[in-house]
């Protein structure tokens, strides 16, 4: 979950509580859930939403299975679509070059722009 609007709601204080700790609990699951598809990525060539290396830790953090799964789900899906801008990004640069000059590609992880 990434953004969520503010929209008047009749929610008490409690539930109102109960939602940010569930809201917590994905991001921090969210981050551990990433943690095991990275290298999945590595190994196999891509994300997978149905690996599950570790039920019982991700349940103790995020909750039921269900909200395991859903988030897994959803980090999978950022994943992917992260994975796809960046080879659009390889292939408008490759595309957009001549062969006579030399690109100078930014190392993984540098703050710099691919593109001119």
């Amino acid at each position: 979950m990434m953004r969520t609007d503010l929209l008047p709601s009749n929610m008490t204080a409690m539930k109102e509580a109960q939602v940010r700790v569930v809201l917590a609990a994905f991001r921090r699951g969210a981050l551990m859930l990433a943690s095991e598809q990275w290298p999945l990525f590595f190994e196999t060539g891509r994300f997978n939403k149905h690996h599950d290396k570790d039920k019982t830790t991700f349940a103790a953090v995020i909750g039921a299975a269900n909200r395991v799964q859903m988030c897994r789900y959803q980090v999978v899906g950022q994943l992917d679509s992260w994975m796809s801008n960046r080879a659009n990004e390889f292939r408008d640069v490759v595309t957009r070059s001549s062969p006579w000059r030399v690109i100078s590609l930014p190392e993984p992880g540098c703050t710099q722009r691919w593109v001119d």
